[in-house]
């Protein structure tokens, strides 16, 4: 009833069901006394469901997710799908537990059998990091024989430059500050166990500022299991002050192109724009 409407529709059949959830969290402690610290390792929690009204399968797929933390820069986590219920020969899900073939009067005998079967799994590793890296000369008198100081001071740029750049100091190096994500994904579907499906793929996503105005990210998708790049995108950014330009540009894959846009910072006014681009979008 109530189909292919605005609102969603109502369910075709009964039901009475139960979910029921179980959340562990794991712990450490170290120090004594008023040293003592606490530390959260990780946590796993375990999900399921019953519905009395079903007319098969009525206990649900059993939900795993272990979660961790083991750092501030790193974070992963594990889901695995459980069913309790066997499959036929052509890989279909029929109504009969893995259970029922166990004898529980031979304690022996629950080890070499089948509690349920793994239907999916997928896991996820993030990795972020971030620090300044230094360049350049560190100081003015280090300076190779025959290279006059004055050529990395103020008076002698701002004859080239002029005051574009605001110098008030002499110039010993850039300090350039830089972050990096790094994100790990796999997951594999065996609901059916005659043909399973597993995906392997990496996301980097570099980003630095050359100066306060100019910045520059590199973002890529690598597809581990084919070992070939799906994506990758180069972005060089300029701050105009009321203005911003942005270059965008992908060498490979099927989104290869480039785009330039030049546009007013301000959101009202951003549809005041200039740009350029090739390729499918």
């Amino acid at each position: 009833r109530f189909y292919d409407l605005l609102f969603r529709s109502t369910p075709k059949g009964e039901s009475q069901s139960m979910s029921m959830s179980l959340r562990n969290l794991f712990q450490m402690k170290t120090g004594e006394d008023e040293s003592e610290r606490k530390f959260d390792l990780f946590t796993w929690n375990l999900s399921s469901s019953y519905n009395w009204k079903a007319t098969q399968f009525k206990l649900g797929d059993i939900s795993s997710r272990l979660q961790g933390n083991p750092s501030k820069n790193v974070s992963l986590s594990l889901n695995t799908v459980y069913s309790l219920y066997k499959t036929d020969d052509e890989g279909n899900k029929i109504d009969q537990f893995y259970v029922e073939d166990i004898d529980w009067g031979d304690w022996k005998n629950w080890f070499g059998r089948r509690l349920g079967r793994l239907t999916s799994i997928s896991g996820n590793v993030r990795l972020r990091l971030k620090g300044r890296a230094k360049t350049g000369v560190k100081e003015a008198e280090k300076l190779p024989e025959g290279l006059e100081p004055a050529l990395v001071g103020t008076e002698t740029l701002s004859n080239v430059v002029g005051d574009r750049f605001d110098i008030d100091e002499e110039i010993t190096g850039l300090d350039i500050p830089w972050d990096l994500n790094l994100n790990l994904n796999y997951s594999e579907n065996r609901r059916n166990p005659l043909n399973t499906s597993r995906t392997f793929w990496s996301n980097i996503n570099l980003g630095f500022s050359l100066t306060k105005n100019w910045k520059v990210s590199y973002r890529a998708r690598l597809d581990l299991i084919e070992n070939k790049f799906v994506s990758q995108d180069f972005v060089f950014y300029r701050d105009l002050h009321c203005w911003e330009a942005r270059f965008t540009w992908t060498p490979t894959g099927p989104y290869k192109r480039f785009h330039f846009r030049i546009s007013i910072k301000s959101p009202m006014l951003r549809d005041i724009k200039v740009e350029k681009g090739t390729g499918r979008r």
